[in-house]
């Protein structure tokens, strides 16, 4: 969640900070990076990510999303 624009993003952030929004308020994330999803899925990075959104409780984004909104609009 972008605190100064009171907009929700997506965003890719490289490197740790490359792309970050500073003063953002993550909602939900998604790590990518072979230390991540390797062990388990090996090459398989779309079936990783593919799995991840199925065990999302997605009222657990929603929530974080409205306690942003409470707290900075």
């Amino acid at each position: 969640y972008d605190t100064f624009s009171n907009q929700l993003r997506n965003v890719v952030v490289d490197k740790h900070d490359q792309g970050a929004i500073w003063g953002g308020h993550p909602i939900l994330a998604l790590d990518v990076w072979e230390h991540s999803y390797y062990h388990d899925y090996g090459p398989a990075r779309g079936e990783f990510v593919d799995n991840f959104f199925e065990v999302v409780d997605w009222s657990e984004p929603a929530t974080r999303y409205e306690q942003a909104v409470e707290l900075f609009e």
